[in-house]
Order: structure tokens, then sequence, then C-alpha cells
């Protein structure tokens, strides 16, 4: 049977609810720690830029709260 879920070696034992809670104000200091200018620079052509990838992960929690 295949393991229910195949990201649980990434949570390196603690629960997906622990995370979940910590993860905005991580989010948030790193996004504090690039400052307003360099996170709209990209790191190299073609690349998304610190805001671009804040933004899908925004539209990733509105699209999987549907689902």
């Amino acid at each position: 049977m295949p393991e229910l879920n195949p990201y649980a070696h990434f949570l390196d034992g603690r629960s997906p609810e622990t995370i979940l809670a910590h993860t905005p104000q991580i989010l948030e200091d790193l996004a504090q720690r690039f400052g307003p200018v360099q996170i709209a620079v990209s790191p190299a052509p073609g690349k998304w830029s610190p805001a671009e990838i804040l933004c899908h992960l925004a539209d990733c929690e509105l699209v999987f709260a549907f689902r």
C-alpha cells in the first residue's frame, strides 16, 4: 500500500498543524529581511522574485481552500 502522505519525510517529525501555524510568520520575517526593493528583484532572468513566490503561495492557499 502506498504511503498515505508522500511528503511526511519533509515534516521532520513535526505535526502539519504546527508547521502551518508557524509558516505565515516565517514568510513575513523573510519578506522583512528582503526589504521593499530587493523583494521585487528576480535573482536571474526567467526566475521569480521573492514577491512573485509569495503571491504564488497566496494563490495556492486560495485554490486549495476550494478543494
